[in-house]
């Protein structure tokens, strides 16, 4: 087994589709020129899976099939987002 931390993204304001590798353990949530991204800790040899990933802003209806991930603040806007995984 060899585990790297990996980037994903830029995750969208409407469910984005990633592909990542079975069993990663999540790290950290923010911006990367102006998008945004997670990164995780991930077997290189595990297989892959899609799974999906939504942000938010504070106030926003979560779907009832999401699982709250992580917040960051975008200092420019003042505005605060929030990373989905959906079930």
């Amino acid at each position: 087994m060899a585990r790297q931390v990996w980037k994903f993204g830029p995750i969208g304001i409407t469910f984005t589709e990633v592909e990542i590798p079975h069993g990663f353990t999540f790290g950290r949530f923010g911006f990367q020129r102006r998008d945004f991204y997670f990164w995780a800790e991930v077997d290189t040899k595990a297989f892959a899976e899609k799974r999906k990933f939504i942000v938010m802003t504070t106030g926003a209806d979560v779907p009832l099939d999401c699982v709250y991930m992580d917040t960051v603040t975008d200092e420019l806007s003042q505005t605060v987002w929030h990373l989905y995984e959906r079930n």
